[in-house]
């Protein structure tokens, strides 16, 4: 198995670029048959620092939440369970944050 590895990059007001004709593109380079046999994994990447921005945010809102949540836990209106299954569920989303912005460069 032969792999190549292509990355294009172009700057952001190059709109309408379409992953997909990329993908069908480079297929056309096989032969007919051969097709079957391709694997293509096709992906794009953003500017690091929206991309940074953009997790930053959504942690933020995930972390008021999970305040409110303790908060209204607090008074008692969750069970222990709801209480357990919100901390877990909590303990995941800082585990994915941490695996989503592990490769991301800091600046």
């Amino acid at each position: 198995m032969h792999s190549i590895t292509v990355t294009a990059s172009f700057p952001e007001r190059a709109i309408g670029v379409d992953l997909e004709k990329i993908r069908s593109a480079v297929l056309d380079l096989f032969w007919e048959g051969d097709a079957d046999d391709v694997q293509l994994v096709a992906s794009t990447a953003h500017n690091t620092a929206q991309t940074r921005a953009a997790v930053a945010e959504l942690v933020d809102l995930a972390q008021r939440g999970h305040e409110d949540f303790e908060h209204q836990a607090g008074y008692g209106d969750y069970s222990p369970t709801d209480v357990d299954a919100a901390r877990a569920r909590w303990y995941a989303v800082q585990q994915l944050t941490a695996a989503l912005t592990r490769h991301v460069p800091q600046a």
